[in-house]
């Protein structure tokens, strides 16, 4: 079985809806028709928190300020495109984006900022939702 490492970033700002500051998440558009947190692999030597601030200015053209003490593991199975069986595992990092100006990369077919409920129906898989609710819990203790 091939193996994977990767890290990403829960990213979120805050913006005005109906005159209340509001958290949001940005969730991208993947081309195999799935809604997903900002992540990408490892390149050799680079640690995970370097990979998840890299790959998000990549794909989304963002930088991010990291908030300190979060950090969580996912670990997953899936088939790439040619039918080859990977063991993933995913870093994932969080952190409030400096504007909400997104550039995405060629790897993605769309975004959006969403409240935490919104973003949390529209995230299609059950390890992404788990996850986006462990940060928005987490921001709420701060």
């Amino acid at each position: 079985m091939k193996k994977e490492i990767s890290a990403g970033i829960i990213v979120y700002t805050m913006e005005l809806i109906n005159d209340v500051p509001t958290r949001v998440y940005l969730l991208l558009a993947y081309p195999r028709r799935y809604w997903d947190l900002a992540k990408g692999k490892l390149e050799p030597g680079e640690t995970s928190k370097d990979a998840a601030i890299r790959e998000l200015k990549e794909e989304t053209g963002l930088e991010a300020r990291l908030d300190e003490g979060f950090m969580e593991d996912l670990f997953y199975k899936f088939k790439d495109p040619q039918g080859v069986l990977v063991d993933k595992k995913v870093t994932f990092f969080l952190g409030e984006a400096f504007s909400k100006d997104v550039h995405i990369s060629h790897e993605h077919k769309g975004f959006c900022w969403l409240p935490y409920d919104e973003a949390f129906r529209k995230l299609t898989y059950r390890n992404a939702r788990n996850l986006l609710t462990d940060a928005e819990n987490f921001l709420k203790k701060q």
